[in-house]
């Protein structure tokens, strides 16, 4: 069994993401995500796969090609979130939240493929469709 590295705290080989030019915001409205710090993701797994054969030992093919890595859930991989936005405020830890619980709240809930999740320090609620 393959253990992973604690959540974003490894970005060996990465680059701090460029300002966005449009989205998720414009670049005076941006700031570093507080969860990655910019690199829009982070390693899981140094070195878990080989380099593709002839391929350069550079730090940019290791990156794209060597390490396990994620993305970032708090700006979907951007590595900026916008400045004045909840992303900026909350480092968010989401739990879902049954159908009784979205009645309670007064939040729609479309059925068994609907998800609807709750940030435990902001109270953030966001949906999804899980049926595609």
């Amino acid at each position: 069994m393959r253990t992973y590295l604690p959540t974003a705290t490894n970005f060996t080989d990465m680059a701090v993401r460029q300002p966005p030019t449009g989205y998720p915001c414009k670049a005076d409205e941006a700031v570093l995500c507080p969860l990655c710090k910019g690199y829009g993701g982070w390693v899981l797994t140094v070195n878990a796969y080989p380099l593709p054969q002839g391929m350069e030992d550079t730090a940019e093919n290791r990156a794209k090609y060597c390490h396990f890595r994620a993305h970032c859930r708090q700006c979907a991989g951007w590595g900026w979130v916008k400045r004045n936005g909840e992303d900026a405020e909350c480092v968010h830890e989401y739990r879902e939240l049954s159908v009784e619980e979205c009645r309670t709240k007064r939040i729609k809930h479309w059925g068994m493929c609907w998800h609807v999740h709750e940030c435990l320090k902001c109270q953030r609620t966001m949906s999804t469709d899980s049926s595609d």
